[in-house]
């Protein structure tokens, strides 16, 4: 069955990778040009397609992280990328390189939004001179 779906290229289109991702557009585009949000081939007027294969790696890696902690200094990745300006394929590098170590995932919140970092954590990466 992955087989088939890594065959399957450019079976979702831009939006619905979007919204089954829970991403902008613009954390999309920048994902994309980043090289970390890989898609099939071109859909129509050029906007990029992506394989089932690739909407669900990503839909498990999202929640791949232990379950959050209650604690106070966590952040999301939009928040963090728009409170250090940074952009959110730096964020996200720093969480796939393992840069960051406090990386979790909340319960019951699918896609994109489901990662949380440690604000301080983050706070130092990302405004090191």
């Amino acid at each position: 069955m992955q087989e088939v779906l890594e065959q399957a290229s450019g079976a979702v289109t831009f939006s619905a990778a979007q919204k089954r991702l829970g991403m902008t557009r613009s954390q999309m585009e920048a994902l994309i040009r980043a090289g970390i949000l890989k898609p099939g081939e071109g859909g129509e007027k050029g906007r990029p397609r992506f394989t089932e294969a690739t909407i669900q790696h990503w839909l498990a890696y999202f929640t791949s992280f232990p379950p959050s902690p209650n604690w106070v200094s966590r952040i999301g990745i939009a928040e963090a990328a728009q409170k250090y300006g940074a952009s959110t394929d730096r964020v996200m590098g720093l969480i796939l390189d393992r840069s960051l170590t406090q990386v979790y995932s909340l319960s019951g919140v699918a896609g994109f939004s489901a990662i949380v970092i440690d604000k301080s954590e983050v706070g130092r990466l990302l405004t090191k001179p």
